[in-house]
C-alpha cells in the first residue's frame, strides 16, 4: 500500500505525492522547509533589533555619565569652561551627549563642571595630578595602533600610578 501526502494543500499530482518525509511528499516538505528557515530568520532579526532596542536605552540612561566624562577628559587638556561648552554645541560627536539634557543642555554642563570642581576642592593637588595622569593613560592605552612596546610601557605607567594613588594621603 502506497502511502500519499497528509497536506490538505498539496499541489502534486498522483505521482508525486508519495510521502517523502514527516509525512509530506518531497513538493510540500521543501515548502514547509523553506517557511520554517524564512521563521527562523525572522526571529532571528526581531530578536536582534530587540537587543539592539534594549541597549540604545541603556545608553540613553547612561548619557550623562559619558557627557560628564567628557567634561572631565576636556578639562584634562586644559580647557576651560567656555571652550568646553561650546565644543559641545560645536562637535558633531558630542552632540549625542546633550540628549539626555531633558531641560537647558548649557546648565547641565555647567552643574558637571561644578560638581567635578567640588570633587577636586576636597582632593590635594598631587591626588588630582594622579588621577589626571590615570585617565590620560588609560585614554592613550585605547588607541588600537599602538606597537606592543609602547603598550607595556603605557601599562606600566598605568600600573605605577594606580600604587602611587593607594599611598597617596587622603585628606
Amino acid at each position: 500500500m502506497v502511502k500519499y501526502c497528509k497536506s490538505p494543500e498539496c499541489r502534486s499530482d498522483d505521482a508525486h505525492r508519495r510521502r517523502h518525509s514527516k509525512g509530506l511528499c518531497r513538493n510540500c516538505y521543501m515548502r514547509h522547509w523553506r517557511t520554517e528557515k524564512r521563521l527562523q530568520s525572522e526571529r532571528r532579526e526581531s530578536g536582534t533589533d530587540e537587543t539592539r532596542a534594549k541597549l540604545q536605552r541603556y545608553a540613553e540612561r547612561n548619557l550623562a555619565i559619558l557627557r560628564r566624562r567628557e567634561v572631565q577628559r576636556m578639562l584634562d587638556l586644559g580647557k576651560g569652561e567656555v571652550e568646553i561648552i561650546v565644543a559641545f554645541g560645536q562637535r558633531e560627536e558630542l552632540l549625542p551627549f546633550l540628549a539626555s539634557c531633558r531641560a537647558d543642555p548649557e546648565r547641565a554642563l555647567k552643574r558637571d563642571l561644578a560638581d567635578i570642581a567640588n570633587e577636586s576642592r576636597k582632593k590635594s593637588e598631587v591626588e588630582l595630578i594622579i588621577e589626571r595622569q590615570i585617565r590620560q593613560t588609560r585614554d592613550q592605552l585605547a588607541d588600537n595602533d599602538l606597537s606592543a612596546r609602547d603598550r607595556t610601557l603605557l601599562f606600566q605607567r598605568l600600573h605605577r600610578l594606580e600604587r602611587e594613588s593607594k599611598s597617596s594621603p587622603s585628606d
